[in-house]
Formats: structure tokens, sequence, C-alpha cells
């Protein structure tokens, strides 16, 4: 073996060994969610229920869960004051189209539900459901 592979060798080994610094990671708040209550292939034409999960302004993620796996007796203290949001928009986007579906207010504990009629104009094949606060969730369309 070459003098140079055998200290290459030496440096990648003390390198790989080296323990990598560990940062601290602060605590946010969830970003709010979405879910179609059916599978993720829609009919174009029919009505279909979107679920939302966390659309509050504020962060209430702050609590302890003593003791038990799955946090059954969760205790949550609101980090901070949070309303729902007013008005979250639902829109289907489709290469570069778009129909807004609907509009609704969250419930007190961020939770939103949209029932939509899907449009017939939409082409079946790939879509996303979004909204302007979360991630969208990609559905096919038939």
């Amino acid at each position: 073996m070459r003098p140079s592979h055998l200290c290459l060798g030496r440096v990648l080994l003390g390198v790989a060994s080296v323990p990598a610094p560990i940062q601290s990671a602060s605590a946010s708040c969830a970003a709010p969610e979405i879910d179609v209550d059916s599978a993720t292939l829609l009919q174009r034409g029919t009505t279909t229920t979107v679920m939302g999960y966390g659309f509050v302004d504020g962060c209430d993620d702050a609590g302890t869960c003593p003791g038990s796996p799955g946090c059954s007796g969760c205790v949550h203290e609101a980090s901070e004051e949070v309303a729902p949001l007013i008005g979250v928009p639902l829109t289907l986007v489709q290469g570069d189209r778009r129909w807004r579906l609907a509009a609704t207010d969250a419930r007190e504990e961020g939770d939103v539900a949209w029932t939509v009629v899907l449009p017939e104009a939409a082409r079946p094949g790939p879509a996303r459901l979004v909204t302007p606060v979360s991630q969208p969730v990609r559905v096919r369309l038939r």
C-alpha cells in the first residue's frame, strides 16, 4: 500500500470518529395540516370532506405527558394565547389551474372541516389540495 493512501485512510478514519456537535433544538408549534377523509383517489364532481388540524394563530403545543406511552393523561398548557383562524381557504391545484373550493372558520381547538364538490372541469390525474398555511396534500382525480 502506498504511503499516501495509508495517510489518507488515517485522516478519513480520524474525521469519521470525531463526534458531530449536538445542536440544541427548540420546540416550535406544529404546523397546520390537512387530510382527506377518504383515499387520496378522488372522483371529480363528487362531494368529499377534507379535515384540517392545528389551524390556530399562536402556539398551543406546550404540555407534559406524565408516565405513559401514547400520551394518555397529558396535561396541556397553552404556551401563549391562541385563536382559531377565520376564513381558511381550501384550493385544488392542478398544473397551472386553481379552483377555490371553500373557506371556513376553524373551531376553537383549531380543527377545520371543508365539505366540497370537486370540479368536473379538473382533468383526471395528479392534483394538490392546498391552504395558505399548511403543506399541500397530493391527491389523484378520476
